[in-house]
């Protein structure tokens, strides 16, 4: 069922979903499954997680949707790099299925 909502990879899980019925926004936090990075068949350990990040997402029914998640780190050479992640562009705050909508 979650393939069906979340534009996700094995690598991503649904942690929790947090419904605020008052505000009526759904908030889905995502995990990342993995100990390391896997980039072009190289292997990273996970350096550490950015902060918490949010991106709008469909909505369902009335309620307004909101993907959350630490997106891990790696280290290449001397530069800390951020993973992308399956479900939105870099630097956008809504995912590509939100994009597609409108």
């Amino acid at each position: 069922m979650s393939k069906l909502l979340l534009p996700t990879s094995s690598d991503w899980s649904i942690g929790s979903v947090d419904i605020d019925e008052q505000n009526e926004e759904v908030r889905i936090e995502l995990v990342y499954n993995n100990e390391v990075v896997i980039i072009d068949g190289v292997s990273y350990p996970i350096y550490d997680y950015r902060s918490v990040r949010e991106w709008r997402h469909l909505d369902l029914w009335q309620y307004k949707s909101y993907l959350v998640a630490r997106i891990p780190r790696y280290i290449v050479g001397d530069k800390v790099i951020s993973l992308g992640v399956p479900w939105s562009a870099p630097l956008e705050r809504m995912t590509t299925l939100l994009e597609k909508k409108r």
